[in-house]
């Protein structure tokens, strides 16, 4: 990760799932779709963050539209831990996470674009919420970080 100072302030302000939501847990399973076009300076930290949630029922697809930067390479490296990924021309964006959701057979579905990442322990307390509420529909909070300014700013949204 380029960013380390953001890395540290993460760990330290988001810490992971306790053990008790962990055990108490039933695991639904996870779709992640990942729709990706010469994005081979930030698909890495990506992967990373997916994988990096060791969620024990995760189903994980890459749909890079054909990159012509080092992004299949990259993908290439994760390739044992990622269910499915193709690389080729495509119809954009909405076409990739459409192609991720025909496919996907998880119990929740989402999608993360391939220059963001997800904050530790996400897909266990998204797994926890939905489990334990009555809900069709989530969605979280965005941290953004200018790459060249390093600034970090929370968005918080509510409905």
């Amino acid at each position: 990760m380029k960013y380390k100072n953001v890395k540290k302030w993460i760990a330290q302000a988001h810490k992971s799932a306790s053990e008790l939501e962990m055990q108490s847990l039933d695991f639904p399973k996870i779709t992640v779709i990942t729709p990706s076009f010469n994005q081979g300076e930030f698909i890495e930290d990506t992967i990373l963050s997916i994988i990096g949630q060791e969620y024990p029922n995760l189903e994980y697809f890459i749909f890079d539209g054909g990159s012509t930067d080092n992004s299949k390479e990259i993908i290439e490296k994760y390739d044992e831990y990622i269910d499915y990924w193709e690389s080729g021309p495509d119809k954009g964006q909405s076409d990739a996470i459409n192609k991720g959701f025909e496919r996907a057979t998880g119990d929740i579905i989402c999608w993360l674009n391939s220059d963001d990442m997800f904050l530790p322990s996400t897909l266990t307390r998204v797994a926890n919420y939905f489990v334990n509420n009555e809900v069709d529909f989530l969605f979280g909070n965005s941290y953004y970080l200018f790459s060249l300014s390093n600034i970090l700013l929370k968005i918080e949204q509510q409905i």
